[in-house]
């Protein structure tokens, strides 16, 4: 522990330079949304009025990046006016700021919605970048399903098709095409199927009577399920199936990270079968977090930074989170493992890289990150877990 809680004294102190410098990037999932989390939950844990003092000027921030947001046509939950709304949302639920959010947030419902509708109309359900970042909005704080949310609820329905086998699901985007619609199955957390049926199960515990949806999430769950390999691959689940092709032609498997791959999938499935109290579907995500527990190899993984989405802190805190499900600390092993690679990247290169090997790009190799979802914030955020399980910012994530 003394190991994580030097790297937090780090990451605080790197992060509130660059707060500083008033140059952060905006969006929930970048520097604005990252930083404030951070914060926030590293000025509780550790009664750092500096630390709390930022989160509430960084609040202020968020506030007026609704607007430009908004201006700027960007409604999307990742970065624009959706992400910014859940979380002022978020930090009233943790009691970090006290306002009526209402008062905030009450002419913003209609426009979301309409853009959500919009995205459905297009086939776009994505998480992060379509309609079901809305929906999440919607549902949370949420003591019943409004108007708003069973009007997509509904919507979505109205889009699902049918694999040749009568499997529903819901068409993905191709790759090489992002605006044309393709037969096709996204196995991932942050863009697929697992991503609605998780938010659609958070819908059905706020309405148990509604068989219909009920249905619609055992049924679109199945489908996840019946697509797991039945050969030895890498991994349990594939990322992406074309439904008009044979299973063989499947690859060898998924990469080890929070956005595709079995991990993520487990998170989806542990939250469906916990709340249609399904025991076999829980069963499901345990099998997928075995799997993972064996997988080390970072090649094999595709594993080249610390983040969140796809690095070493997203892959630590969900071993992290079902040790903790599982009623001990049966993936304790795993955990330290994880965040010792997590350690090791954020001090690599770091003459050159102030966030060390903490993200990628494919193209331009290790760069400097603040952010959420691909910086040191979110980092942060995962050490701070290991210090306190019940801090709940993993809900930005599904987690």
């Amino acid at each position: 522990m003394e190991t994580i809680l030097k790297e937090l004294e780090h990451i605080k102190a790197k992060t509130s330079l660059y707060i500083n410098k008033n140059r952060y990037k905006s969006g929930l999932l970048d520097d604005l949304g990252g930083l404030s989390l951070f914060s926030f939950y590293y000025g509780r844990e550790f009664d750092d009025v500096d630390s709390l003092n930022k989160g509430e000027e960084l609040t202020n921030d968020i506030i007026l990046n609704i607007n430009t947001s908004l201006k700027r046509g960007d409604f999307k939950y990742s970065s624009g006016a959706t992400g910014f709304a859940w979380l002022l949302k978020f930090f009233n639920k943790e009691g970090f700021v006290d306002f009526e959010t209402e008062d905030v947030l009450s002419d913003l419902d209609e426009i979301i919605y309409n853009f959500a509708i919009i995205e459905l109309d297009k086939g776009k359900f994505d998480f992060l970048h379509g309609a079901m970042g809305v929906l999440h909005y919607f549902l949370t704080d949420a003591k019943d399903l409004n108007d708003y949310a069973k009007g997509i609820i509904s919507k979505l329905h109205s889009i699902v098709e049918y694999t040749p086998e009568g499997k529903m699901y819901w068409p993905f985007f191709g790759i090489t095409d992002p605006n044309k619609l393709e037969k096709s199955i996204n196995f991932g957390l942050a863009h697929g199927q697992p991503a609605v049926v998780s938010i659609l199960s958070k819908a059905y515990r706020l309405s148990p009577d509604n068989t219909i949806l009920k249905e619609l999430i055992e049924n679109t769950t199945k489908t996840i399920i019946d697509y797991k390999y039945q050969d030895k691959r890498n991994s349990l689940y594939p990322s992406t199936v074309h439904t008009l092709q044979n299973s063989s032609y499947y690859s060898k498997g998924s990469r080890m990270g929070w956005c595709y791959g079995d991990l993520g999938i487990a998170v989806a499935l542990w939250d469906v079968g916990e709340i249609l109290e399904n025991d076999s579907i829980q069963l499901e995500a345990l099998e997928c977090i075995k799997k993972s527990a064996l997988r080390r190899d970072l090649q094999d993984g595709f594993v080249r930074d610390a983040a969140i989405c796809h690095g070493s802190a997203g892959i630590m805190y969900i071993f992290n989170k079902f040790s903790l499900l599982d009623n001990g600390n049966k993936y304790k092993d795993e955990v330290e493992y994880w965040k010792n690679i997590s350690v090791n990247l954020l001090n690599t290169n770091n003459d050159k890289l102030v966030t060390g090997h903490c993200a990628w790009n494919n193209n331009t190799g290790h760069y400097d990150d603040f952010g959420f979802l691909q910086g040191i914030s979110g980092v942060g955020l995962s050490f701070l877990s290991l210090i306190n399980p019940e801090i709940k910012w993993g809900e930005v994530l599904l987690m």
